[in-house]
């Protein structure tokens, strides 16, 4: 007897695996990343969302440039460079800041890539005001915004109706290497979490606060945690499932 959702009314559900990771390298990550695309383009219904810092270095995405690195002004900036297939600009990656990849099939979260866009953008601006930080956004550039200075990077890219790369949000680090890089284009170095809320906030309650909003707004039913994968180097994987936050 064939038992599908067509002939039995049951949909499947919709499963969201959450990465919580440490610190990753970003060629293991970006490989790490093409790994769940892959995944993902062969069963859509699911999604992953990897949550983790990068050792120091800058990667360059579509609208970037070499001319965004100040490299004659401060020769001490010596840290690898990457050109990336994502949307965006200069990104100088630094521990203390939270990487933000969800790779999903945007279709099935009933999204196209303008409404992904506003999404993404909307969520972090959301998750940064429920810390009393005066997030906001802004017509004439990408990112969100406190003031003159932003604290969050967006750039994405879409291959076979897939998200991956995504999003980096500054919770602690140290800002004064923010001075030698344009990121993302704009003159004026990048805040903090820490700067702007003057107590520090735990990285794992950002974290779970970003895994409910993407677990809701994406759609997915419920969420299944890891703090390790087996291509990165280390100890066992665990994991539990928990229901949708809703």
């Amino acid at each position: 007897m064939v038992d599908d959702a067509t002939t039995t009314g049951i949909t499947t559900a919709r499963v969201l695996k959450a990465y919580l990771l440490n610190r990753v390298g970003f060629e293991e990550c970006l490989a790490l990343q093409r790994r769940f695309s892959f995944e993902i383009s062969e069963n859509r219904s699911a999604g992953v969302l990897i949550l983790c810092e990068h050792p120091p270095g800058i990667t360059i995405g579509r609208a970037g440039s070499a001319g965004d690195l100040f490299l004659d002004d401060c020769p001490g900036l010596d840290l690898p460079a990457r050109f990336v297939p994502r949307g965006g600009g200069s990104l100088l990656t630094v521990p203390g800041q939270l990487m933000i990849y969800p790779i999903i099939a945007l279709e099935e979260a009933g999204l196209n890539v303008g409404q992904y866009t506003i999404l993404l953008h909307q969520l972090l601006r959301d998750v940064l005001c429920g810390f009393q930080i005066d997030a906001s956004l802004r017509n004439d550039a990408s990112g969100i915004w406190v003031g003159e200075r932003q604290i969050a990077q967006v750039g994405f890219a879409v291959r076979d109706g897939v998200s991956n790369f995504g999003a980096a949000l500054n919770v602690d680090p140290g800002l004064a290497e923010f001075r030698r890089i344009r990121c993302d284009g704009h003159a004026r170095p990048m805040t903090s979490v820490l700067r702007e809320h003057r107590i520090r906030v735990r990285p794992g309650s950002m974290r779970q606060r970003l895994l409910e909003e993407f677990t809701l707004r994406l759609r997915f039913d419920r969420t299944v945690l890891f703090h390790h994968h087996p291509a990165i180097p280390g100890r066992m994987s665990k994991h539990a499932v928990t229901a949708n936050p809703r």
